[in-house]
């Protein structure tokens, strides 16, 4: 339960001008200090920041210079606007009206309850309002100090019967707008027991020891029997006021009261002025009470200066003394706005579920229409990559066409490479096979030759033994002849040994000439290859620099239909 609370505007009494009278208490407080202190205790009081309805800030320290404290917009905004800050679910507010109030009849302080609470439902806040007459002073004391001091006893079950009224009813009603109980009289019931069994008490000090005060000086309010000027500072002087007559206690001007106190320095005319915790007045007889002449019926505390004539008398006019019993009534329009915030609690329910039915039509239409988004961006995606895989195919055929060609080409070439490795190696054994065979042919005539020679000498050893006698006498004719012969056997093989070295002399010409034929042929043949490889890898160049035009082309054909298609699902 957090509040954002303000400082006393004129004669009215300021929420923080009463805690700041308690040593230590701390209002300045940062969002996440706030949200901690709310997490840990449940409840904290504070006032506006820099940062926390800074424009509240500036405009309510504004509004009594610029005599528009009553001014009903204004207070709509102020009040509303803090509330709204701290993120409420339920707000009930006490709006005032009587003698002591801003608005002194009924009909105002309607028109600000009506304006308060349709800005707090238009804001998401369920608000509703209690009227409550304020022509005296609710509960005895009056002041800054005195007044958290009353406070004090009433949460510790000691408080005066109107204060408590005030207290349980506007709980109650709370309690009834956020469902926690069906009735008022059960709400007002539950706050009662929190007052009484001590609940409420323990949640204030530990509020108060969050928010600054030190353990022993929170502890010490708290208790029992506590002496509180022994902490809270007390006036200088006390004054007792008098009964003129005898009588009943028909009114205590709460007006008169706020004003001489405003005078003697509890309240501030201007913004930023200092105020002084100690002035106030304490009620010495409550409203309805016979009284005899002479009684004490108001005690005053106040520093110097001491009260002029004037400000006594205008105190002591205050009370109003009647001759008849009078039942005072605090809040004579309660079960009207009870009845009035059950019909808001009805027509906020009704208003809040037909929210929520438009909220969840809302929701569904945007669920639809994000599954189609889905829906078509998948099939878009699934379109997109049937034509990247139908790419990616047409790529893999191509690229597998080209390596298929080129293991052709590579097949042909190597055959072709086989066939002429295969012909050279046949022509260079043809070659060998001719070499043996003339070689062959060469040592068998030389063979020949030489068995021919070998035989014709034989012969002529022959013949030369059987003539040997014969020739003894033309020995030297016949070895003359013999020599003869040998030199021209001689000559003839010479002849045949230089006809044979030519013979050789032109096969070795021939070979190499059919050598040099051969390798000229396998040359051009090598040169035609090459020729026919380059030509193939131009053409391969010029197939590939083709596809990747033609893939290219496709790519933005592709590219071009998704812009297109993005741009009519857009539209």
């Amino acid at each position: 339960v957090p509040m954002i609370s303000g400082r006393g505007l004129a004669h009215t009494g300021g929420t923080l001008d009463k805690l700041e009278s308690i040593p230590g208490f701390n209002i300045h407080q940062p969002v996440a200090q706030v949200q901690r202190i709310l997490a840990s205790v449940g409840c904290c009081i504070m006032g506006q920041t820099e940062t926390l309805v800074p424009a509240d800030r500036v405009l309510y320290a504004l509004r009594d210079a610029t005599n528009t404290v009553d001014s009903v917009p204004l207070i709509t905004g102020s009040i509303i606007s803090k509330k709204a800050a701290e993120s409420l679910t339920a707000l009930v507010l006490d709006v005032k009206f009587g003698q002591a109030a801003l608005y002194k009849d009924l009909a105002s302080a309607k028109e600000l309850a009506q304006s308060l609470m349709t800005v707090g439902n238009r804001m998401d806040v369920r608000t509703g309002a209690v009227l409550s007459r304020m022509d005296a002073p609710i509960g005895r004391c009056v002041g800054n100090s005195l007044e958290v001091i009353e406070s004090l006893e009433t949460l510790k079950g000691n408080g005066p019967g109107d204060l408590m009224e005030l207290v349980t009813t506007l709980g109650g009603v709370l309690l009834m707008m956020t469902g926690r109980v069906s009735n008022l009289s059960e709400g007002s019931k539950q706050i009662l027991e929190a007052v009484i069994g001590g609940a409420a008490l323990s949640k204030f000090q530990a509020m108060m020891e969050a928010q600054g005060v030190a353990s022993e000086i929170a502890r010490a309010l708290c208790s029992a029997h506590t002496d509180y000027y022994s902490i809270l500072r007390k006036a200088q002087h006390q004054m007792e006021l008098k009964t003129p007559k005898d009588g009943v206690v028909m009114n205590v001007d709460g007006l008169v009261v706020a004003e001489v106190l405003h005078k003697l320095g509890a309240g501030r005319s201007k913004a930023g002025e200092p105020v002084n915790h100690s002035v106030g007045v304490e009620l010495l007889v409550s409203l309805g009470q016979k009284v005899t002449r002479g009684v004490s019926w108001l005690r005053l505390h106040y520093d110097s200066p001491a009260l002029t004539p004037d400000q006594i008398n205008l105190l002591q006019n205050a009370l109003t003394l009647g001759s008849t019993e009078h039942t005072h009534t605090l809040l004579i329009v309660i079960k009207l706005i009870v009845i009035k915030l059950i019909v808001i609690k009805l027509i906020v329910i009704k208003l809040i579920v037909i929210k929520l039915i438009v909220i969840k039509l809302i929701v569904i239409k945007l669920i639809v229409i994000k599954l189609i988004v889905i829906k078509l961006i998948v099939i878009k995606l699934i379109v997109i990559k049937l034509i990247v895989i139908k790419l990616i195919v047409i790529k893999l055929i191509v690229i597998k066409l080209i390596v298929i060609k080129l293991i052709v080409i590579k097949l042909i070439v190597i055959k072709l490479i086989v066939i002429k490795l295969i012909v050279i190696k046949l022509i260079v054994i043809k070659l060998i096979v001719i070499k043996l065979i003339v070689i062959k042919l060469i040592v068998i005539k030389l063979i020949v030759i030489k068995l021919i020679v070998i035989k014709l000498i034989v012969i002529k050893l022959i013949v030369i033994k059987l003539i040997v006698i014969k020739l003894i006498v033309i020995k030297l004719i016949v070895i003359k002849l013999i020599v003869i012969k040998l030199i021209v056997i001689k000559l003839i093989v010479i002849k045949l040994i230089v006809i044979k070295l030519i013979v050789i002399k032109l096969i070795v010409i021939k070979l190499i000439v059919i050598k040099l034929i051969v390798i000229k042929l396998i040359v051009i043949k090598l040169i035609v290859i090459k020729l026919i490889v380059i030509k193939l890898i131009v053409i391969k160049l010029i197939v590939i620099k083709l596809i990747v035009i033609k893939l290219i082309v496709i790519k933005l054909i592709v590219m071009k239909l998704i812009v297109i298609r993005l741009i009519v699902t857009r539209e």
